[in-house]
């Protein structure tokens, strides 16, 4: 299975597919930044935990590959 990260301004979206490129399962998380916190730390906390939580549900043993999108 292949899991797709895309980060935007405002939220991050995550999906995985199977081998027949069809989407399984997709999750969503809207990101908020304090003016205390960090952003680059705020950020790579949440797409820890996404990928964390993806990979509880469908086993490591399961991700063949990673994909990360973001803007310039």
């Amino acid at each position: 299975m292949k899991i797709g990260l895309d980060i935007g301004g405002s939220h991050i979206a995550i999906g995985v597919v199977n081998d027949n490129y069809e989407l399984i399962l997709k999750k969503e998380n809207e990101i908020k930044i304090s003016e205390t916190q960090n952003p680059n730390e705020v950020l790579l906390n949440n797409i820890i935990q996404m990928i964390e939580n993806i990979i509880k549900k469908i086993g490591k043993e399961n991700v063949e590959l990673i994909g990360i999108s973001a803007p310039r």
